[in-house]
């Protein structure tokens, strides 16, 4: 006869704890959001804004994909949000960060669909809400990704469109394909990997691996799986070489010299791949240990089905491991062929966000060979029959709960810097104000004074000439402005 559960193992069962466990994360990614009221325009801010200003919204497209930029999806997204005043630089990141959940509990309850799981749904809001949680949290510059306008629609909103993608491929994989469907799961390719080299390449990576799949695995959705992700693999390769063929690669490459030969390229973008995951290790081992324990409890407690052989969950974490780090790899090839450099701080979100998955993942088949090894078969959770699964189910139970309060520690960490942006923000207005009171005064060589520089941000300079003076006069409207060092 089965003993009578405990205080612990009846806790994670109640309906409270998975609606109030959320809260937390929920918290944590709501406060990263709300600094984004200290947004403002910073450096290359400057030069799109201002291409808009001096040549409107259809010529600065040409005139900046020319001569400036090869990513053809940020300007028109800049040019759109100008549309709505410069507060919207300051709704970005609210914007994205909260579409960016949506996407996600959508794809989230297709593959549930789709393995026939009858996942709680308290716990996919919790799911979703660590996963942003702990991708902002890791960012290696976390202004730069998140309350940087071009940083953000650079490497951080092409996230998004990914999730998007997957799940608009998802959605159509269980109708009849057609024409229509295929041009949208192409479009938004395009899309997404207009936005930078390094997403395009992980977007073409998790494509290329997708259709490897679909070709292996045996489904009565084989051929919808082939049509959809080979047309979002077209969309991305047409996207890549449209970047590829921009007169502004070749000017930018003059400056940085010859790129990496393709064995060179690959060796590179190899041993990036590996340097980033054991920095990431290396630097953050508390919050990487806290998610990969959120991971497996919640997979060891929630998921619906029997446990697994060892051998099995051997044979997927090795295809899971593989196949996670081969797009980080990816990742990293735009940086190690143009540049034979470590991708920078802010491009490695895109990296880190493939590393959450695939650690995640790792973690859930950690927690169900822990339960295939506890019992032969346990087909119900928490319904343990021995002394030892009950143990486990304690210990378990504990870590989760730990994991549910983590993030009020790094969210009450975080007040300082968004207090020093907020500090930051007053600053920046008070400046923008005395430059609008010398042009509505008729004044057209500005003087103003610097700022300190931010996040690795460079700032307004004595010299007229500095790139980010010659921007700043583009967006104010005036012939130069030269900022003085208090």
């Amino acid at each position: 006869m089965n003993a009578q559960p405990n205080f612990l193992e009846r806790l994670i069962k109640t309906a409270d704890l998975p609606r109030w466990g959320r809260l937390g994360y929920l918290l944590g990614v709501a406060l990263f959001a709300l600094t984004s009221v200290s947004a403002r325009y910073w450096a290359d801010d400057y030069c799109f804004s201002g291409a808009l200003v001096q040549s409107g919204f259809w010529q600065a497209q040409i005139d900046y994909f020319i001569e400036t930029s090869n990513r053809f999806t940020v300007l028109p997204i800049i040019g759109i949000s100008e549309w709505f005043g410069v507060y919207a630089i300051r709704l970005l990141p609210v914007i994205l960060i909260f579409v960016w959940m949506g996407a996600l509990r959508r794809v989230i309850e297709l593959c549930s669909d789709l393995l026939d799981l009858d996942l709680d749904r308290n716990w996919v809001q919790t799911i979703i809400y660590a996963l942003l949680f702990f991708l902002i949290l890791l960012a290696p510059n976390r202004f730069q990704t998140i309350y940087w306008r071009s940083g953000l629609l650079t490497y951080t909103l092409p996230l998004l469109s990914i999730t998007w993608l997957a799940g608009l491929i998802l959605a159509g994989s269980a109708k009849p394909v057609n024409a229509g469907r295929l041009i949208a799961v192409g479009l938004l390719a395009v899309f997404t990997a207009g936005c930078s080299e390094t997403a395009a390449m992980l977007l073409i990576g998790g494509l290329a691996l997708g259709l490897l799949a679909a070709l292996l695995i045996r489904s009565p959705r084989r051929s919808a799986w082939l049509a959809l992700l080979g047309a979002a693999l077209f969309g991305a390769l047409l996207a890549l070489v449209v970047m590829i063929l921009s007169p502004a690669v070749r000017l930018r490459q003059a400056n940085v010299g010859e790129p990496a030969s393709l064995l060179l390229t690959l060796g590179l973008a190899f041993k990036f791949g590996l340097a980033f995951i054991y920095n990431t290790l290396k630097s953050t081992p508390l919050p990487v240990l806290v998610w990969l324990i959120f991971s497996g409890a919640l997979t060891y407690h929630f998921w619906p089905r029997a446990g697994l052989k060892r051998s099995a969950a051997l044979r997927w974490a090795g295809l899971t491991a593989l196949g996670g780090y081969l797009l980080i790899v990816a990742a990293c090839i735009p940086s190690a062929y143009a540049q034979q450099a470590y991708p920078e701080p802010r491009a490695q979100i895109v990296l880190l966000f493939p590393l959450l998955l695939t650690a995640a993942a790792l973690a859930g088949l950690a927690a169900l060979a822990l339960r295939g090894w506890l019992s032969k078969s346990l087909p119900a959770v928490n319904a343990a029959t021995t002394p030892a699964q009950r143990r486990a189910n304690r210990v378990i139970t504990v870590l989760l709960l730990l994991a549910l309060l983590y993030p009020l520690w790094p969210a009450w960490q975080a007040a300082p810097e968004q207090r020093e942006l907020a500090a930051r923000a007053q600053q920046w207005d008070a400046r923008d104000a005395a430059i609008r009171t010398q042009i509505a005064a008729g004044a057209t060589q500005i003087q103003t004074v610097a700022l300190d520089s931010i996040a690795g941000l460079e700032e307004m300079q004595p010299d007229p000439n500095h790139w980010v003076n010659v921007c700043a006069a583009r967006y104010y409207n005036v012939d130069e402005i030269t900022a003085q060092i208090p």
